[in-house]
């Protein structure tokens, strides 16, 4: 689920990307310096556009994780949820035999290349409009709409023999369990998408969402166009960065 302020900013998946392409810009730097610096692998996998946007809301979420966040199988393995090798384990540190002087200058090239600067700008987002889009967030289950469309899934909820949580995610029947993968937890999750699907649960919820964000953005529509603009600019200089590299 997108919601307008989530169009003005980056995503997880660009926010990786970013990452990525700020590492490859290091080691262009150090290399100029006469230290070999090898970038990370790119952990960026479109899996993680698939958010649960309060709770699994899609029967394809419910199936591959139950209640657990959609990640990789490395991420997945890494988090102790599947049994698995981590990609963060499964190869040597590939900057090991680096010596303490050839880390300062690649601690120098973090401070002072002009291309690392203009993409680690771009994941600094600035403004007032940050606190104010977070202060809806903050608020968001204590709206009227919200509360009683919340109301309709504990409803349902009961009318399926589940319970509503009383925890700070009650949107959540009792017995969710983030933490692990099993037939229980996609059986329970699957009842819970099949709830929100019958009252269309998840757009309702978007919608509102979007009505309390609009007055922020409409506030302040120049500044967060200006800001998507430099994330873009970023990305671009991130494609053709890592593509070069890589070509």
């Amino acid at each position: 689920m997108i919601l307008p302020a989530d169009r003005l900013k980056y995503d997880q998946l660009e926010e990786m990307d970013l990452a990525h392409a700020t590492a490859y810009a290091v080691a262009a730097c150090a290399e100029e310096r006469g230290v070999t610096f090898a970038p990370p692998e790119s952990a960026s996998d479109p899996v993680y556009r698939s958010e649960t946007y309060f709770g699994p809301w899609t029967t394809t979420q419910a199936n591959s994780f139950g209640f657990v966040m959609p990640m990789t199988e490395a991420d997945l393995a890494a988090n102790g949820i599947i049994n698995g090798t981590s990609d963060n384990t499964s190869a040597a540190t590939p900057n090991g035999d680096l010596s303490e002087q050839d880390w300062k200058v690649i601690d120098e090239c973090n401070a002072t290349d002009a291309t690392v600067q203009d993409l680690v700008a771009a994941l600094h987002l600035q403004g007032p409009w940050m606190a104010e889009l977070a202060a809806v967030e903050a608020a968001v289950l204590e709206d009227a709409q919200i509360q009683e469309i919340l109301s309709e899934l504990y409803d349902c909820y009961e009318e399926s023999g589940l319970s509503p949580s009383n925890s700070a995610q009650p949107w959540l029947p009792v017995g969710a369990d983030a933490s692990q993968i099993s037939e229980g937890q996609i059986r329970l999750a699957l009842e819970v998408v099949d709830c929100k699907t019958q009252m269309d649960f998840t757009q309702r919820v978007a919608d509102r969402h979007a009505q309390l964000q609009a007055p922020i953005i409409a506030e302040y529509a120049n500044e967060l166009v200006a800001q998507r603009d430099r994330i873009d600019e970023a990305l671009e200089m991130s494609n053709d960065l890592v593509a070069g590299a890589k070509g």
